[in-house]
């Protein structure tokens, strides 16, 4: 958690599948590349639902930021 952030953050997109008067619609809240990560604007309709724990609609496909493996890894061995 501390080295790459909470799942909540790197979570890009979702498409989320939602109840209606007309039976169910497919909503896309995907990532677009050329916008900004932080936007202020309104509701994040994505961390809504990520919060929502299925009470608002069903998530069927997520994008998520997958950081790079360290090129290497190293541990040291400290005595008195």
């Amino acid at each position: 958690y501390y080295r790459y952030g909470s799942l909540h953050a790197n979570c890009l997109g979702l498409e989320v599948v939602v109840p209606s008067s007309h039976g169910a619609e497919i909503l896309n809240l995907g990532y677009d590349p050329v916008s900004h990560l932080k936007d202020n604007t309104g509701y994040d309709l994505k961390h809504l639902f990520i919060g929502s724990e299925g009470t608002l609609g069903i998530i069927t496909r997520v994008a998520l930021l997958c950081p790079p493996l360290p090129s290497s890894l190293g541990a040291v061995w400290l005595t008195s």
